[in-house]
Order: C-alpha cells, then structure tokens, then sequence
C-alpha cells in the first residue's frame, strides 16, 4: 500500500508498506497475465484473498513503456491499479548498502525496508493528485511522456555499475581464479539469513565471471541481476524457466 505520510520541510512523505505474500513479476508473466484475462483473474482474485502484494520495479515499468501495443499497455495499467502494488529497488548495490545502514540502527524503530524504491516513490509523489487514490499506472503514463520529450523521470543502469568489474575480472587471472575457488568453496545449496542480498549478488557475480565461454549477451546477465533483490525479499518470484535452476 502506498499512502501519504508525515509532512516535512521538503514536502508530504510518500510511505509503502507490503502486507505478505510478497509477489515479484517479470516481464513474461506480467504480460502474460495482462492480455490473458482467465489467467489474469485468477492471479488477482488469489492475491487479494491471500492479502499479498504485488511488488513493482522501474525494469518492469520501463518494459512496459516500451510496448508498441497500446492495447495492451492499457490492459497492463488495469491490472497493476487492480491489485495492491508497492515499487521495489532492483539494484542490489544499493539495497546492500541500506542493509548495512540497517544494521547500525533500531530496526524497531526503523519505518524503511531497504528494498523500498525511494526514487520511484518521489517520482510519483511528484506526478499524484493528493486528492486521489495512488495508482502505479501514473508513473507509466508520466514516464510515456517523459520518454516522448526525450527526458525521463526514473533510471535503471545496473549493468553500467556491474558488468565493467565483471569484464576487469575476466581479464584478470588472480581475480579469475579467487572467484573460482569462492564458488567452489560454497556448496550448491548453502543456508543463509535474511538478508542474503550480498551473498546472491557476489555467488551470481562470481558464477557470470568464471562462465565467460557462456558468450551470453550483456542483456540476459542482466536480467538476471535484476532478479536478485525480489528472489531475497519475495514470498514468490515468477521468473523464466530458464533462470529457475540457476
């Protein structure tokens, strides 16, 4: 849920707060789910029996804008306004580093999960009428217009931080082989406590810079990070079959 807070020198606060299960997305599905009415249905009436939330990241809404099917960019925005959705943070650099803050705090008293999209949250506090309901569909259309004047509100360039060290590491053969013997070292199936933010993205990390042979573009790497912080704050993440083992 999405709602006004308390109000501050620079403005109202915009506050969410996600009721479990926590559901994460990607693309597939979510376009599945939009154009598939049955489906579609089925998957909304189960989230809201179950009192859970959809959690939306700017990848998510960025894919969306890019569709050329107006029909089915409509479809998408009904589906998001129908269920309650709050905006994710994808970029696992950044969540770590508000974990580490966490950590030197109360967590009691702390009201910010660090997985929480502060920029999404201002941008469409920006966009809102206060004297309507929230609705993620307005980001969407803002970021359409944004886009068509050549600007945009909201950016995502994780792989522009991530895929140069993973490069430099490749070319490296010190660093190539310490990031072997690390994966080697852990077991296939190793248990960690939540957070496990750090200890996805670094084994992820690792796996991509010693499978170079791969040969796989820079776009299904990084689909694959984008993927990090829902599979560590989620209940369920809907993911290409293809990326479920790995």
């Amino acid at each position: 849920m999405i709602r006004y807070g308390k109000v501050t020198d620079e403005g109202i606060e915009v506050l969410q707060a996600a009721s479990r299960p926590t559901v994460y997305l990607d693309n597939w599905p979510l376009s599945l789910f939009s154009v598939d009415h049955t489906l579609g249905g089925r998957f909304t009436d189960l989230l809201d029996t179950s009192s859970g939330t959809l959690t939306i990241s700017v990848v998510s809404l960025l894919e969306i804008v890019g569709r050329r099917d107006e029909k089915q960019v409509a479809s998408t925005l009904r589906l998001l306004d129908s269920v309650d959705a709050v905006f994710i943070d994808i970029d696992p650099s950044r969540v770590i580093k508000r974990e580490e803050e966490l950590r030197h705090t109360d967590r009691f008293i702390s009201h910010r999960s660090p997985c929480a999209d502060l920029q999404l949250l201002a941008a469409l506090a920006d966009v809102h009428n206060p004297l309507k309901p929230f609705k993620i569909s307005e980001i969407v259309l803002e970021l359409q217009k944004e886009i068509k004047n050549r600007r945009c509100v909201v950016r995502e360039d994780l792989e522009t931080a991530l895929f140069p060290p993973i490069e430099k590491a490749r070319h490296d053969p010190t660093a190539l082989s310490k990031a072997k013997e690390r994966f080697k070292k852990k077991s296939k199936r190793i248990r960690l406590e939540f957070p496990c933010t750090p200890d996805l993205l670094n084994r992820c990390i690792d796996f991509i810079v010693i499978n170079e042979s791969m040969k796989m573009p820079d776009k299904e790497w990084r689909d694959v990070l984008h993927v990090i912080v829902p599979v560590a704050y989620c209940d369920f993440v809907l993911i290409d079959s293809r990326w479920v083992a790995f």
